[in-house]
């Protein structure tokens, strides 16, 4: 992984600049993995003990889970304490924050917290000025006596790295010793180089964004290519890529699970709409049976009872036509059967052409929905799972309607744009937000937002609000896109269908390019 010694090296620079004699308002906890001390300066040290485990300086509001003993004892120790050193272990994933605290009689206490960042091994452990534990978040078993134990009470004692040399100990420098600290993409990045002069230099924070991949070190990978996204210090970097990456994973299960359950919906849907189709010619063909009971009817007495077939005039078409009868009942009943099921079909066909209609609707739903979770982030597809009753609203006993996740953009004129991703969101737009008098902006002949524009509108207007509308559609890879515009009084939706679906009337349309890079320079 990219946090190796060298990420960690620098990061404690960066820490030690920002939280030096700052006082420590608590330590909490966020989940069982996810820790955070709040500092005085309204600046957090996020702590993350999963697979990828570090620290990172920022300002983010967190909320706390309930505290358990180990929370408890370091809020015990370090609650009103003063950082008074940040350090690394050699060149190791461990770093040390020393701690001073006065009690009431004015007697300083002092404590450490050392950080052992190894992945799933990872460890936040506090000691004395002895070194002894006093507490940890993961305790190892006695049982190992070879092993080095963490428990409460026991000396604690450094890991060793055997034959690993610190490259900022060495003065000798060859790339192809085996330095400690150093991670597999730092290596690749020092060979590619063919020196490793650039570790003494100051950092350069940067990810690498590489065919929807994510990477990044302390200084600027040049072994890969890709689009260079550079930061100002290691945590903002940090911040920007764990939050990106779990936000794209999220966002990728939740675009899973909508997708898979979609395109289920519109397979069976298919079926039934093959099987509808099959009873609806049947029943058309069925409707001729009222005609055959007729031509029964007229040549009544001259048929001969108890028959399975007769031949008779068509006075339809004059030809003769051969009739199939039921010889073990009457020439009547057969009669009054041909009656049974042509009045059976006659109600049968407008209800399957309903269903028919009913269920082709439903696919373009459905397809709509596809549309929309193309273009929807983590907020936007959790509302359409909501939608799709695929997952549970939170406050079920709430009576106060949640807002929906529309994008407001506003441009440097203070005209506002909204931008509704999903059914919920639009129709939401429709019924709370717009009214009459503002505009409405949609592509033409394809799935996408519903744009609405409260403000002037004129040619700066009408091409930004088009171009947003163009941009989270589905012809958002199209060039020359037709967007439709009118306003909000014309536009009226369309009753007995799911969806967000609505009619326009009045309206002119515009051509525009979908272009992200051109809405960024017209919106503040």
């Amino acid at each position: 992984m990219s946090i190796d010694g060298v990420l960690i090296h620098f990061l404690i620079f960066e820490l030690k600049k920002a939280l030096l004699n700052k006082r420590v308002k608590s330590f909490f906890k966020i989940n069982n993995n996810d820790f955070f001390i709040a500092f005085q300066n309204n600046l957090n040290l996020f702590i993350t003990l999963n697979n990828n485990s570090h620290f990172r300086l920022n300002d983010t509001n967190y909320p706390s889970s309930a505290s358990d003993t180990f929370t408890n004892t370091l809020r015990r120790h370090i609650d009103g304490a003063i950082l008074s050193n940040i350090y690394q272990f050699e060149n190791d994933r461990i770093a040390i924050i020393d701690f001073k605290k006065s009690d009431e009689l004015g007697y300083v206490d002092e404590f450490s917290l050392i950080f052992e960042f190894f992945g799933r091994h990872s460890n936040l452990i506090l000691i004395n000025k002895d070194y002894k534990i006093i507490d940890c978040f993961k305790k190892t078993s006695l049982e190992y006596l070879d092993e080095r134990i963490i428990q409460p009470k026991l000396t604690y004692i450094f890991p060793i790295s055997i034959d690993k040399i610190n490259p900022y100990k060495e003065k000798n420098i060859d790339i192809y010793k085996n330095y400690l600290g150093f991670s597999k993409i730092l290596k690749e990045e020092i060979f590619f180089r063919k020196n490793m002069d650039f570790i003494y230099s100051e950092p350069t924070p940067c990810i690498i964004k590489k065919e929807n991949k994510l990477f990044f070190h302390v200084f600027e990978l040049t072994h890969l290519n890709g689009e260079k996204i550079p930061f100002s210090s290691i945590s903002t970097m940090l911040e920007y890529y764990f939050k990106t990456s779990t936000e794209e994973s999220i966002e990728s299960n939740e675009f899973k699970k909508i997708n898979n359950y979609v395109i289920k919906e519109i397979k069976k849907i298919k079926e039934k709409i093959f099987k509808q189709e099959n009873e609806l010619k049947i029943a058309k063909n069925n409707l001729e049976f009222e005609k055959i009971g007729n031509l029964i009817i007229s040549n009544l007495h001259n048929l001969p009872e108890h028959s399975n077939k007769v031949v008779v005039l068509d006075y339809y078409t004059n030809e003769n036509i051969e009739i199939d009868l039921n010889q073990n009942i009457s020439v009547k009943q057969n009669a009054e059967k041909y009656f049974k099921m042509y009045k059976k079909a006659k109600r049968t066909v407008p209800i399957l052409t309903k269903q028919i209609e009913y269920s082709k609707n439903e696919i373009v739903y459905f397809e709509e929905i596809l549309a929309q979770i193309k273009i929807g982030k983590t907020a936007d597809l959790k509302e359409v799972l909501l939608e799709l009753k695929q997952t549970k609203p939170k406050n079920t006993n709430s009576k106060k309607l949640v807002k929906p996740n529309i994008s407001i953009f506003t441009d440097y004129f203070d005209n506002k744009y909204y931008v509704g991703k999903n059914n919920i969101q639009n129709d939401y737009l429709s019924s709370k937000i717009a009214k009459k008098t503002d505009y409405f902006f949609h592509v033409k002949n394809y799935s996408g937002s519903h744009t609405i524009l409260k403000g002037v509108l004129n040619d700066d207007s009408i091409f930004l609000a088009a171009t947003l509308a163009s941009y989270f559609s589905s012809a958002s890879s199209s060039q020359n896109v037709a967007v439709d515009y009118t306003e909000m009084k014309n536009v009226k939706k369309i009753p007995g269908i799911r969806g967000s679906f609505v009619r326009y009337s009045n309206y002119k349309t515009v051509y525009v390019t979908p272009n992200y890079s051109e809405i960024k320079k017209l919106i503040k």
